[in-house]
């Protein structure tokens, strides 16, 4: 069996091994954690990026162009307007041609009026002439202008407006189904650690409602700082007054700390201890976590039975001594 002195440098080595461990986690830490957060702000800034090249491209004020307007009835009046227009020159292109074509054929027909027409006396050619002379001027009075080349126009058929039918759903009655009764809700099980619908509550109790809710007797705590007890109460949905709800744990509340009493026999799962750093205090084995390794608390752990019976955890602040701590646990034990 090991002596006090090869207990205690036992001890000593191993918390050595727990601070190298501690301390290289911490380093780890400090140097992941900047990479990391180099890399997340360049995926960021290049998504931004890529985000920003696929927004439209918002044209100038000169290049919009406005659409024509799509009104029905001013359609058909610019179509009509079109097509009337199409047949006055075609018309007027249709009369210029005949006029051009008929006037030679009107010219060489006076010519030949004036030469075949025998003179009779010394009146008649004078006139013959005056008679024929009106005809010339006619054809040249319905000589027409020089005319530009015809305009060809396409007529677009007319726009026509389709009918809108509009058909409204046929209102169907709904058969109104006949009041039943509510039924009663089925009796709620007992509710165990783990279920889907098991609440853990704490509230705070009397010594005696204490000790009538916890499994165990609890001891009564006569310490000037301390406040008060609470008992956490396992219930399906936060109904701590049905029949299946049970008291899993017993708080025991201080100024600047708490010790909590688990029932391991009720509870899904073991307790465990948060820390492997062990200190043998008055006969018995507790694991200990130091403030800087947990946020500024100091944690203490006592398991007399690591699979059974009752673990007890405390969290105490940074500035409480940890043997301090080990005794009120000692005092509370069951």
């Amino acid at each position: 069996m090991k002596n006090d002195d090869e207990m205690y440098q036992s001890l000593l080595a191993r918390f050595s091994e727990y601070q190298e461990k501690k301390r290289k986690q911490r380093l780890i830490i400090r140097c992941t954690v900047p990479a990391v957060a180099c890399l997340c702000l360049a995926v960021l800034g290049l998504g931004r990026w890529e985000q920003l090249r696929k927004l439209p491209v918002i044209p100038d004020q000169h290049d919009i162009v406005a659409e024509p307007a799509t009104d029905v009835n001013a359609a058909q009046e610019t179509v009509t307007t079109v097509s009337s227009q199409a047949e006055k020159t075609s018309a007027a292109t249709v009369q210029a041609t005949a006029a051009a074509t008929e006037q030679p054929t009107a010219a060489a027909e006076s010519q030949t009026a004036v030469e075949t027409v025998p003179c009779t006396s010394a009146e008649q050619p004078s006139e013959r002439q005056t008679e024929t002379t009106p005809v010339t001027q006619a054809a040249a009075q319905t000589e027409p202008p020089a005319t530009a080349k015809p305009v060809i126009t396409s007529t677009a058929p007319p726009v026509t407006e389709k009918p809108v039918r509009t058909t409204q759903p046929a209102v169907t009655a709904v058969p109104t189904q006949p009041a039943t009764e509510k039924q009663a809700d089925p009796p709620q099980d007992p509710v165990t650690p783990g279920d889907p619908g098991a609440v853990y509550t704490k509230i705070s109790v009397s010594y005696d409602e204490a000790g009538a809710r916890f499994r165990y007797p609890a001891a009564a705590c006569t310490r000037s700082d301390f406040t008060g007890y609470k008992a956490g109460i396992v219930s399906r949905n936060g109904d701590i007054s049905s029949a299946g709800s049970f008291c899993l744990s017993l708080e025991y509340d201080f100024a600047d700390g708490s010790v909590t009493l688990t029932d391991q026999d009720i509870m899904a799962g073991k307790a465990t201890p948060l820390s492997n750093d062990q200190r043998e205090y008055g006969g018995r084995i507790f694991y200990v976590l130091m403030p800087e390794d947990n946020y500024g608390q100091t944690y203490v752990g006592y398991f007399p039975q690591p699979d059974s019976g009752i673990a007890y955890q405390a969290f105490f602040d940074g500035s409480r001594d940890i043997y301090e701590i080990m005794d009120i646990i000692i005092s509370l034990e069951i």
